[in-house]
């Protein structure tokens, strides 16, 4: 907890998705330990997130009602701050199926939307990224971990595997002296569905991205170096 407190007192953190569960947990843990939080959440009644889940803290937050896939919005969001915790996605695995382009601008557009914004606006920004294991698709061993291959079995887990595709490029490359493709920092995926059920392994899971704690989040986050530290959080 000291480490925690050393790394995020006075820092300056943005939740998107900050109203749904995870996101609120998280915030709450974080006002405790001195940050100063914003709050990014479209309030999209099929997604999650509801005012009441940060009853008792609204006072200590910064709430800001904006869609991920608002890039006008995201390019002023992510100035002056020190950490981007991005836990805003389309998590239905099911509901990928049925509305997939839905899904593909959420979890895919809007995500590299994010990544422009802080390679414009903010390059030292450490941010972390709510991945799901889906990407994995049928395990062909368990437990899965990050090498594994990826052979999703849904949009859901495309477009997000897509996108862990073009964040690896972010980090890693430059394009030309002036106009550097890198943020500066590591951007970390952590996997949701962390807690995998047996009958998972036969065919598309669902609801399972609930699992993921607020302790999980945080532990992404070295408190002694300003490298993230990139690995599954199983829990």
């Amino acid at each position: 907890m000291n480490n925690y407190a050393n790394t995020f007192h006075d820092a300056r953190v943005l939740i998107t998705g900050g109203l749904g569960f995870v996101g609120s947990t998280l915030a709450r843990r974080l006002v405790d330990l001195g940050a100063q939080i914003t709050l990014v959440d479209s309030l999209i009644p099929i997604y999650g997130g509801n005012l009441r889940n940060v009853a008792g803290i609204e006072d200590r937050v910064k709430i800001n009602i904006a869609d991920v896939r608002d890039e006008y919005s995201m390019d002023y969001l992510v100035q002056q701050q020190d950490f981007l915790f991005n836990l805003a996605g389309q998590t239905s695995h099911i509901d990928s199926m049925r509305d997939p382009y839905t899904d593909l601008e959420i979890n895919c557009r809007a995500q590299l939307s994010i990544l422009e914004a802080c390679r414009k606006h903010n390059p030292g920004l450490k941010l972390v990224y709510a991945s799901t294991r889906q990407i994995y698709g049928k395990p062909d061993y368990l437990p899965v971990d990050e090498r594994h291959p990826l052979h999703p079995v849904d949009v859901n887990g495309i477009a997000i595997g897509i996108f862990e595709i073009q964040r690896t490029a972010f980090h890693h490359t430059e394009v030309g002296d002036e106009h550097p493709l890198s943020l500066g920092t590591l951007v970390v995926s952590v996997h949701r569905a962390a807690i995998v059920a047996e009958d998972d392994a036969t065919g598309v899971v669902d609801d399972g991205d609930a699992y993921l704690s607020a302790d999980c989040v945080m532990r992404t986050f070295d408190p002694t170096t300003r490298i993230v530290m990139h690995q599954p959080c199983r829990m």
